[in-house]
């Protein structure tokens, strides 16, 4: 079967968090089950010498091609002022027919994100490929929300659109979509994204030039938006409905099948208008996937509890709230604690916050960021995984793995990770310095031993049983 997978960036590229780790799997399953998979990314890759949108193969596999040159560019929060863009645009409506061209029928679409593509993009993908199946996974909120998260004004969940009104008072900071494409174009780093499309060894001259300009440009602009108001503001609430409903007529027309990865995300697209029936539940998979944990030993007090927060460094991820709880928790419990945390140091109050912590907790250990294949070395002698969400977190990635490798999870009641497990003990409320305190002494106490979190059904799954659940959606058989 030939199935072409969708994110913003390659499988093995970095910028994708968890949606991308699944996107690099899904591919090394089905071509485990001799497939034929291409990918295709957009968005991130952009050339100084050429305008217009065009396709690119990967030197290294014919498979791997991106779209450069897309009027939107991602992650998403790179396009939030200009929802517009996304659409109205028509620029990429010859996308479709030169997939067409270059790789025959397809008879898959698998989609992980909708950033950097526009909405005609996808009507025209429907109209080049009448009978192929196209699958949209919502490892995320985009459909309904263009800054992804339904995370308002960077501190709370969103439960009312508005018709469009809270978007245009939600980003106190955006970013200029004109500005990151030109700024990508001429080699400007963005975030964590690599700058691809203009080798910095082969810029000179009066390239070298527009690119300092750029660079000086975008500085100025982003020390600006402090000062004024919300270029998100420029856009109206009408725009951002538009953005909304864009999507659920796609939901409607051109999507075969919407996935949910959990069931609190098909709940929420459910109220913001998303189809019910368009809408199924499935569960993603783990390349780590090992046997379940036998519940062993007698209940007994813990003498100490090693923590791990693995992650993002966003506050909607909960790692400020878990820092603020550990900082002002009763001494004697805090002293029985040790705390991992690796996530990339993108904040430098929470960086002095974990430096600080070492004199009240039994030992801290900071990671600045971390690969895939480190995490086995850095969950060696963790006792229990932490994940704190503010967000309706749809299902994020970290829980799994630690999941995976048989390290119980405490989890807040916000988003899809309590749905992995059965004990809802392991669960307090979001944002609750005194839950989480309770938890945790209960923990040590003896009162809650970290074996009875096994106890129950577990919602972990292997690729190749992923595979066999996404056969009813494909269409096909999927696994030997």
């Amino acid at each position: 079967m030939r199935i072409l997978l969708y994110n913003f960036v390659q499988p093995g590229e970095p910028g994708a968090g968890g949606a991308g780790t699944y996107n690099t799997n899904l591919a090394k399953a089905l071509e485990s089950q001799n497939h034929e998979v291409i990918t295709l990314s957009a968005g991130v890759a952009y050339s100084a010498f050429r305008r217009k949108v065009f396709l690119r193969p990967s030197r290294a596999s014919s498979s791997r091609v991106e779209v450069v040159n897309s009027p939107v560019p991602a992650p998403a929060r790179f396009n939030f002022a200009a929802p517009l863009v996304y659409t109205r645009s028509r620029a990429l409506d010859a996308v479709p027919g030169q997939l067409r061209d270059r790789y025959g029928d397809i008879e898959a679409f698998h989609f992980n994100s909708n950033e950097g593509l526009t909405r005609s993009f996808f009507v025209e993908l429907r109209r080049v490929f009448p009978n192929a199946k196209i699958l949209y996974a919502a490892h995320n909120y985009s459909l309904v929300c263009p800054i992804v998260t339904l995370w308002y004004d960077d501190r709370q969940t969103c439960a009312d659109f508005l018709g469009g009104r809270s978007c245009t008072t939600c980003q106190k900071a955006v970013h200029s979509a004109d500005a990151t494409r030109l700024g990508r174009k001429l080699g400007v780093r963005s975030d964590a994204l690599p700058v691809r499309g203009v080798r910095p060894d082969a810029v000179s001259g009066p390239v070298e030039l527009l690119r300092r300009l750029a660079k000086a440009a975008m500085l100025f602009l982003r020390a600006g938006r402090a000062r004024a108001p919300s270029v998100a503001q420029a856009a109206g609430a009408a725009h951002y409905a538009e953005y909304r409903g864009a999507n659920i007529r796609l939901c409607e027309h051109i999507f075969d099948q919407v996935l949910a990865v959990s069931r609190r995300t098909r709940d929420i697209l459910i109220r913001d208008g998303i189809p019910e029936a368009k809408l199924s539940v499935s569960y993603i998979g783990t390349a780590n996937r090992r046997a379940p944990v036998a519940p062993s030993g007698a209940a007994s007090a813990r003498p100490y509890l090693h923590l791990a927060y693995l992650g993002y460094m966003s506050r909607e991820k909960g790692l400020r709230f878990l820092l603020d709880s550990l900082e002002h928790m009763p001494a004697p419990l805090a002293s029985r604690l040790s705390l991992t945390v690796a996530a990339e140091n993108t904040s430098a109050d929470n960086h002095r916050s974990i430096t600080a912590l070492r004199r009240r907790l039994r030992a801290v250990t900071y990671v600045d960021g971390y690969a895939p294949g480190e995490l086995d070395g850095l969950l060696k002698e963790v006792d229990l995984g932490i994940v704190p969400v503010l967000w309706e977190d749809n299902l994020p990635q970290i829980a799994i793995e630690l999941v995976a490798r048989g390290i119980p999870i405490l989890v807040s009641d916000r988003g899809g990770a309590q749905e992995l497990f059965s004990n809802d003990r392991f669960v307090f409320k979001s944002g609750s310095h005194s839950e989480l305190n309770r938890v945790l002494t209960d923990i040590l106490r003896g009162d809650l031993t970290l074996e009875s979190f096994w106890n129950g059904d577990l919602r972990l799954y292997s690729m190749l049983e992923h595979l066999r659940d996404l056969e009813k959606y494909y269409g096909r058989k999927l696994c030997e």
